[in-house]
């Protein structure tokens, strides 16, 4: 695979800036990924992947049970006792501060799954880490993690309130069925984004 990476970066490629129909200019483009490249999704996979093995690795720390990690990208979700995610959590972001990526801690929640209130210790330990905790449920990657089995019915049923419109189109009586089957598979897809 590095040799297929070493090919498709390693050299130089050329960007065309056009106005118009007209060509303006031409810049080398040297460094980075090129845009819309699902190599550029390969190669940042593979370069996180140690942070996040021992984010997961550093979970376990003092004993702690540890947890698990789960990723799609830059979405990474961590999954264990709070005190094992938070060692993770920590770890990852000081390999971040290493690397110059950048951690989005506004964007990071934690999900309480108990009953009972947060403990004060985790409370403070998430506003510590600039983490906002949550109770009840979590929507993440399109979905939804909650054990209140109300909020989880409120959830879907909202989505499929925003897709109506285009379940509405399927009772035209012109429609035929490949496009129907089309606009199924969108409708699905978009409930997922």
């Amino acid at each position: 695979m590095w040799r297929f990476f070493d090919w498709t970066y390693g050299t130089p490629s050329d960007l065309i800036i056009y106005s118009g129909e007209s060509e303006v200019a031409t810049i080398q483009s040297a460094e980075g990924v090129r845009q819309g490249d699902p190599m550029s999704a390969a190669a940042f996979a593979l370069s996180v992947q140690p942070m996040y093995d021992r984010a997961v690795a550093a979970s376990k720390a003092g004993g702690a049970a540890g947890c698990e990690a789960v990723a799609v990208l830059d979405d990474l979700t961590l999954i264990g006792p709070i005190e094992s995610v938070l060692l993770a959590y920590e770890d990852l972001k000081k390999s971040c501060d290493k690397t110059g990526l950048q951690l989005q801690s506004e964007k990071c929640q934690v999900l309480y799954t108990h009953s009972s209130t947060a403990p004060d210790e985790i409370v403070g330990r998430c506003q510590f880490a600039g983490i906002q905790l949550v109770t009840g449920g979590l929507e993440i990657l399109g979905g939804i993690i909650s054990f209140d089995d109300e909020e989880r019915a409120d959830f879907v049923e909202k989505r499929i309130k925003q897709q109506m419109k285009y379940f509405d189109y399927l009772k035209c009586k012109h429609m035929k069925a490949p496009v129907a089957m089309r606009l199924l598979q969108v409708c699905f897809w978009l409930m997922r984004v």
